[in-house]
C-alpha cells in the first residue's frame, strides 16, 4: 500500500497454486508504473553489493556540486554507493541495493567516467617561426583543424609562464592524435618548403 500511495499506481498480487510463486500485476501511467517498479523490487530481491573503481581524480564528477550527482543516481535507482574519501588511500566504491538498481548505478557511474576520462590534454612544442601557418590569417587555419578533429588547441600566451613553443591540444584520445599529426604534417612540410633569411632594419624605417 505504501507503493501505491507514493505513486499513484494499482498493485496486485497474487500467488501461483503450484509453484507457490508470487506475481505482480502494476496499473498507471507509464511513468509511474517504472517507479512503482523499482520501488517494489529494492523491497522483494536480495539486496546485493558490487565494485566500481572511481579514481580519486574522477571522484569530483561523480559526487558533484554538494554530492547532489551521486544523490541523484541513489535516488533515481534506490540504491546506495560508498564512496572513498579523500584520506582514504583506495579508489573502491561499493554500490548496495537490488540487482537491477545495481546495475543501472553502475551504468550511470561509468557513463560519467566515461566522459571524463576520455578527454586528454596533450602537449606539442612548434618553433614560433612555424607557429603563423598553423594559425592563419584569421586564425581560419587553427579554427578548421580544431572543428575537424574536435579538440581545443591553445597557442602560448605572449609573456605566459609556458615555453613560447608549446601548443596544448585537449579532446579525445582520437581527436588529440589527429590533431597532433596535422600540426607536425604542416610544421614538416614548411621546414622542407620555406626559407629564413635575415635582414637588417635600420630603427628609423621599423615604423613602417
Amino acid at each position: 500500500t505504501d507503493i501505491m500511495a507514493a505513486t499513484g499506481v494499482w498493485l496486485d498480487v497474487s500467488v501461483s497454486r503450484w509453484s507457490r510463486q508470487l506475481s505482480f500485476v502494476i496499473r498507471g501511467e507509464r511513468g509511474d508504473v517504472a517507479v512503482a517498479r523499482r520501488l517494489l523490487l529494492s523491497k522483494i530481491c536480495v539486496p546485493i553489493e558490487t565494485e566500481i573503481l572511481i579514481p580519486a581524480d574522477l571522484r569530483r564528477y561523480v559526487l558533484g556540486p554538494g554530492g547532489k550527482t551521486l544523490q541523484g543516481i541513489s535516488t533515481e535507482t534506490l540504491t546506495r554507493t560508498r564512496v572513498p574519501r579523500p584520506e582514504d588511500d583506495s579508489d573502491v566504491a561499493v554500490i548496495s541495493g537490488d540487482a537491477e538498481g545495481v546495475a543501472l548505478a553502475r551504468a550511470a557511474i561509468e557513463a560519467i567516467l566515461l566522459a571524463h576520462a576520455a578527454r586528454i590534454t596533450e602537449v606539442v612544442h612548434v618553433d614560433r617561426l612555424y607557429q603563423p601557418f598553423l594559425v592563419g590569417p584569421r586564425q581560419e587555419a587553427l579554427q578548421g583543424l580544431m572543428e575537424a578533429t574536435r579538440t581545443r588547441i591553445a597557442l602560448p600566451t605572449p609573456g605566459g609562464p609556458e615555453p613560447p613553443t608549446q601548443l596544448t591540444v585537449t579532446g579525445d584520445a582520437v581527436g588529440v592524435a589527429s590533431a597532433i599529426r596535422s600540426i607536425l604534417s604542416v610544421v614538416s612540410e614548411k621546414k622542407a618548403t620555406t626559407t629564413t633569411i635575415t635582414l637588417t632594419v635600420k630603427k628609423g624605417l621599423h615604423r613602417f
